[in-house]
């Protein structure tokens, strides 16, 4: 079984070793006895000390103990993974690799080095199929934005590393789906201008099997999750330009023997790209396993720069050697965490307005009628829907008082709608069975 642990001062870390019997009277007061598994690696560890190193926990991640035992080659025996600064001022780390002998000592099979202000991140990708496992750690070199990493692994009796370079984002995932992880680099160099992706397998070591470039007017990298587009695991990456405002999103996946950016492939042939100018995120909003891309659609009667525009966002579904397949269209709002599938006859016929007052916030959708020069942020065309998001402590008293009809609720607030008087005769009018089956909840 994996364990990662805080090493623990000596009467904690005994007790967890070897755990507890209750015991009664003086026996209570006594510490309890230390293994000779946990004496020998402490023997090890205190060399280090003594010639004047710290240790330097992991700063984030899973794995944060400055001692952490993991099985690295297979063998069903656990090796222990030391963190140390070489000393409390110094920008010098060294990892140390022990490995526990047949007469239960601990011998040192070598060491990672590293340089920077901290030990960033730490995992352990699975290597082969046996249960091997490489040690990835990143280091923060000069702040959170400037990183390194570096895979190392045990081979022939000692560490060997098998990767150091720089990067921007990274993440592990199985994408060649051989069922090994696999390490998928981002590199944003505003020095260079290098923009790129770079896919390492490892099997059979730690081997660059393909790249891909990004978008070249990417700036920075604002996320970088794993989905599923065209029944394949893909990487989502978002990203700013020199404008700063909205996003656009590369999708990057292995595929026939070569990593695969679809998004600016896409692009190259003349299709839409994924830029919108308002910043919502690649997500699975059908609920169908499959991430979509939004494409951001200025509501009906806003005009182009408006302040206060809002918008409705298309979704679309990524493929490999087609088209983006159109799947819904949505209106969200980010700050009260719902969304809600838009009706494909409001698309160009409808829009929304939002008053906000202490504890209540009501978005109101209205059908849009340019002939009656009704202006779409005075809201006076005829309502078709109203979304209540009640936060004050009276919020059940006013959804009875208003008759509205509960969406969702939890224990900081309550989402109800109502469907106005006279919206019944507009040919855009909805009922209640629908606002409930398309509102939903956001979940990230």
């Amino acid at each position: 079984m994996k364990r990662f642990f805080r090493l623990l001062p000596l009467f904690l870390l005994t007790a967890a070793l070897c755990g507890c019997e209750l015991k009664s009277g003086e026996d209570l007061l006594a510490a309890p006895k230390p293994t000779e598994e946990f004496l020998a690696l402490q023997t090890e560890l205190d060399k280090e000390l003594a010639a004047g190193a710290v240790y330097a926990a992991p700063a984030a991640g899973a794995n944060r103990g400055y001692v952490q035992l993991i099985d690295l080659n297979g063998d069903s025996r656990d090796e222990a993974v030391a963190f140390f600064r070489t000393s409390a001022m110094s920008n010098e780390f060294n990892v140390k690799v022990y490995e526990q002998q047949e007469d239960g000592s601990y011998t040192n099979l070598g060491v990672i080095q590293g340089i920077g202000v901290a030990v960033g991140e730490v995992s352990y990708p699975q290597m082969t199929g046996g249960g091997g496992r490489a040690i990835q750690i990143s280091w923060q070199v000069t702040g959170e934005s400037n990183l390194s990493i570096s895979v190392s692994a045990l081979r022939n009796g000692g560490v060997d590393t098998l990767l150091a370079t720089e990067y921007t984002n990274c993440v592990n995932a199985d994408f060649d789906d051989d069922g090994l992880q696999d390490l998928l680099l981002l590199r944003l160099d505003s020095t260079s201008g290098e923009k790129k992706a770079e896919l390492y397998t490892f099997e059979q070591g730690c081997r660059l099997t393909g790249t891909a470039m990004l978008s070249p007017d990417a700036v920075s990298i604002t996320r970088l999750t794993t989905g599923l587009t065209d029944g394949q695991l893909a990487a989502f990456v978002e990203e700013k330009d020199e404008s700063g405002v909205g996003q656009q999103t590369d999708i990057l996946l292995y595929w026939n023997g070569a990593l695969r950016n679809i998004a600016y492939d896409t692009e190259q042939v003349g299709a839409p790209g994924t830029y919108r100018s308002v910043s919502v995120n690649a997500a699975d909003v059908d609920g169908d396993g499959e991430t979509e891309i939004p494409r951001a659609v200025l509501m009906a009667g806003y005009p182009e720069g408006s302040a206060d525009a809002l918008y409705m966002f298309d979704w679309y579904a990524y493929r490999r050697e087609e088209a983006p397949q159109y799947k819904l269209t949505t209106f969200r709002s980010a700050a009260e965490r719902w969304y809600m599938v838009i009706p494909s006859g409001w698309h160009d016929a409808v829009y929304a307005v939002r008053n906000t007052m202490t504890g209540v916030s009501i978005t109101t959708f209205c059908e849009y009628q340019p002939e009656s020069g009704a202006d779409p942020e005075a809201g006076k065309d005829t309502p078709l829907l109203s979304i209540y998001y009640l936060t004050g402590q009276s919020r059940e008293y006013q959804v009875t008082q208003l008759g509205l009809t509960v969406l969702k609720e939890n224990d900081n607030a309550i989402w109800a709608a109502a469907i106005p008087e006279g919206a019944s005769r507009s040919g855009y009018a909805v009922d209640m069975d629908t606002v409930l089956q398309n509102f939903r909840l956001m979940s990230d």
